[in-house]
């Protein structure tokens, strides 16, 4: 699993979903509680709306 950091917010890629708008503020994210399980985009999409 790997770690980065995105304007001062740590994320994994290990089911983490930032959703970042176009001025680079974090609108989402959210942590799945198993690697297996997929994030809600359908949240992340309308939360960039």
């Amino acid at each position: 699993m790997a770690q980065f950091k995105l304007k001062g917010n740590d994320f994994n890629t290990a089911g983490d979903l930032p959703a970042v708008d176009g001025e680079g503020k974090v609108v989402h994210t959210e942590l799945c509680p198993e690697t297996t399980e997929e994030p809600d985009y359908d949240a992340a999409l309308a939360a960039l709306k």
